[in-house]
């Protein structure tokens, strides 16, 4: 099938597996972390592709394993391939080295021990510390060195741990040489970093510094009320009665910026509701992010941003109101958008994008491949359209609650419509003026003027000519010489 990459999460969905055959393929490396959980494989085939290395903790621990192929792979020979002498014949046999090229063609069972060699794993980064702008996105690279190449961990401040295969934060990558690429950077990326190289004979780290710039500041928003009551004295019948007026509220909204971002981090609830957010304005305090919140209410304050940190803070949220708000995603016509919005809940929401015209996009889409939607719920309209233009909604659905947030797409740059031009005919009267008596007109003659006068002359003449043979013909005086039947009959011309 030529595959080069087989994503793990799909046997981990298939517990009942015993025969896995990949063989024929185009795969170098396979993440075997799938072998970790329950399994009943027996069977599993890797015969021709292009794998150099087989961790010995990849396939040894399955429980039920009887029948493994090998052969036909670019086996690179080094103390991490010898575990294989001791599988069951004729596996070791199969096994023929490409690398290096003193071992080249021989079969691993025929190498001794001692020619299997190894490098111990090595990092080294040119420099302990790397800076980056907040929300832009960021490369990192170290030197990585041993033999075999070392398995790569980069660890964030969290302690949370990225590897090259890496399906659970798909804000990170590191490719196979052990670059680290951040897609955007955000607050929890600053601070210490770890890496570390990993092989058969060593273990090694290296710290490192990152550091977020440019990270906006948050913004405290109080609310004071004073109260007035107010007094009036009437008069009547010298008797002083005193009226009051209902009390006055007068509410004022003084707005101070503090210098620090804070951010309060807590692990989230199990069992929550799903909830979303989109972009980066709205900004709250720790003071009133805390996480006991259940409902939200954000409705009709022209917000036209949303800051998703805010929802990773109330793990037990239940409401989240952000109607007649002014969120919104602009984009040129004819050109890619993404729209992402963060979704949360535990089991994870479905998400069903819905555009001004009613048309529902989910995850399985088929019938409109212009658009997109990531199993993380990120929509990808591949090329903005008129009908694009407008309110769109986002709905979050499971066993819990269903939420709906509504997002202002605007799409700019749209061609006018030029209206063609129809041709039409206009016809001039023009008044001819006779001329005088002692003037005289004339008018050009084209060179088809005169063939044409030409040929009515020469017809007329030829009229004439033909009236005159008739009338020769039937004349009287002449009939009797029969000069129109001067042809012999037709029994005098053949002898009868």
């Amino acid at each position: 099938m030529g595959l080069k990459k087989l994503d793990k999460r799909l046997l981990n969905r298939l517990p009942i597996l015993k025969v896995l055959d990949l063989h024929g393929n185009k795969l170098k490396q396979l993440d075997w972390s799938f072998t970790k959980t329950p399994t009943n494989l027996a069977y599993i085939d890797i015969s021709g592709n292009i794998f150099t290395e087989l961790s010995n903790s990849s396939i040894m621990t399955l429980p039920h394993i009887n029948s493994i192929h090998l052969n036909d792979n670019d086996w690179k020979c080094t103390c991490a391939l010898e575990w294989v002498k001791v599988l069951p014949s004729p596996i070791p046999e199969s096994v023929t080295c490409s690398t290096p090229e003193s071992l080249q063609y021989m079969s691993i069972v025929n190498v001794p021990s001692s020619q299997l060699t190894c490098v111990p794993a090595s990092v080294s980064c040119t420099s302990t510390s790397s800076t980056g702008k907040y929300h832009s996105s960021l490369n990192i690279s170290c030197t990585f060195g041993g033999d075999p190449f070392p398995d790569v961990i980069w660890t964030k401040p969290d302690k949370t741990e990225l590897r090259h295969y890496n399906y659970d934060y798909p804000n990170y990558e590191v490719s196979e040489t052990g670059v680290l690429t951040i897609k955007s950077l955000d607050v929890d990326d600053n601070g210490q970093w770890t890496i570390q190289a990993n092989n058969v004979k060593k273990q090694n780290k290296v710290n490192m510094q990152l550091i977020v710039t440019d990270v906006p500041t948050t913004t405290t928003i109080t609310t004071t009320s004073t109260t007035t009551m107010s007094t009036i004295s009437t008069t009547t019948n010298n008797n002083t009665t005193r009226k009051t007026i209902p009390p006055t509220t007068k509410t004022t909204t003084p707005t101070t910026t503090t210098e620090k971002t804070t951010i309060v981090k807590q692990t989230p609830a199990k069992k929550i509701a799903p909830v979303l957010s989109t972009g980066n304005n709205l900004k709250m305090t720790s003071k009133t992010v805390e996480g006991r919140l259940t409902e939200l209410y954000l409705a009709e304050m022209s917000l036209k941003k949303l800051d998703k940190r805010l929802l990773d803070h109330l793990p037990i949220l239940k409401v989240l109101d952000l109607h007649g708000n002014k969120l919104k995603r602009t984009g040129k016509y004819h050109s890619s958008l993404n729209i992402s919005c963060t979704f949360g809940g535990d089991p994870f929401p479905d998400v069903i994008w819905t555009k001004p015209d009613g048309t529902e996009l989910k995850y399985y889409n088929y019938d409109n491949p212009n658009y997109e939607v990531s199993e993380t719920g990120v929509l990808t309209i591949k090329s903005l359209d008129v009908d694009d233009d407008g309110q769109w909604t986002v709905q979050a659905n499971n066993v819990k609650k269903q939420n709906v947030v509504n997002i202002q797409v605007t799409v700019t740059d749209i061609p006018t419509t030029t209206t063609p031009i129809t041709p039409t005919t206009t016809m001039t009267a023009t008044q001819t003026t006779a001329p005088a008596e002692n003037q005289t007109t004339s008018k050009p003659m084209g060179g088809m003027s005169i063939y044409i006068t030409v040929a009515v002359v020469v017809g007329i003449a030829l009229i004439i000519l033909m009236i005159c043979l008739i009338i020769y013909c039937i004349k009287p005086a002449f009939w009797k010489q029969n000069r129109c039947h001067a042809f012999p009959k037709r029994s005098e011309r053949i002898g009868t």
